[in-house]
């Protein structure tokens, strides 16, 4: 456990030896699988207590109708200044209060369903089990994340695109060295304060970002500026995809539009 920890924390500082020694091993990518599961876990322990709260807490769902109230009447003042003060908008808002009232009430009933076990073991239960499966399950921009199919859905192209470079990496290491990328995400641990949640988080994807790229070089053998190109190709070439989609779609718009003159 020493040398795990310390291989991470040289990963953090941009040791080569961390870099080389994950990249050797004949387990790298259990090693790289074992990072981002163990990271991913760490960062939604919040979110699991939170969560476990709120499931635990007595008449529950009144709480979150009463929120979501609160917060209605809230976009109601917000925007009366821009409709005035019309007695529909008084109608509609009301009639979707009562619609949101149905919707809680038969949320209630189905709460109130008999279940095999009681409910806050249930409670407990269900919980820890979407904490557990976020690693598998979670997704988003590239290195954004810490998740499987983040880490192994991006790195295939990078990995097509370093061996397009001149890399000579294989597989296993590859994926070993750049789940190093996980560990400044350690950070979005507290991504639940105000303000510093989103720092923190900043702070994490590009410190991240650069470890990938050190992972990159290191795994493939090849220069900083080649590895830096492998890892943003794919972003680019989904951009140039999305846009060459649109414009497509706008040409398509205009031809129909056009000849329906």
């Amino acid at each position: 456990m020493a040398t795990w920890m310390r291989t991470l924390w040289n990963g953090l500082l941009f040791r080569d030896e961390a870099f080389t020694g994950l990249r050797d091993r004949r387990d790298a990518f259990l090693q790289g699988f074992l990072i981002i599961v163990i990271v991913a876990l760490v960062i939604g322990l919040p979110t699991l207590v939170g969560d476990l709260a709120k499931g635990l807490r007595p008449n529950a769902i009144e709480a979150e109708l009463d929120q979501a109230m609160s917060e209605m009447d809230q976009v109601i003042q917000q925007i009366r200044p821009f409709i005035g003060n019309t007695g529909e908008m008084d109608a509609v808002m009301a009639q979707v209060k009562e619609n949101m009232r149905f919707g809680f009430n038969i949320a209630q009933q189905i709460e109130g369903l008999p279940r095999m076990l009681p409910k806050p073991i249930n409670t407990f239960f269900e919980q820890v089990g979407e904490w557990v499966s976020q690693p598998f399950t979670a997704g988003g921009f590239p290195l954004a994340t810490v998740a499987l199919a983040t880490w192994l859905g991006y790195g295939i192209w990078v990995m097509f695109f370093a061996k397009l470079l001149g890399g000579r990496g294989t597989l296993a290491g590859f994926f070993g060295v750049t789940a190093l990328y996980a560990v400044p995400h350690l950070l979005s641990f507290f991504a639940f304060i105000p303000i510093l949640g989103g720092i923190v988080g900043l702070i994490a994807y590009f410190w991240g970002l650069a470890i990938y790229i050190k992972g990159t070089a290191s795994s493939h053998q090849m220069t900083l500026g080649r590895a830096l190109l492998a890892v943003v190709l794919p972003v680019l070439l989904i951009l140039l995809l999305v846009f060459i989609g649109a414009f497509g779609l706008a040409a398509i718009l205009a031809i129909s539009m056009s000849g329906g003159r």
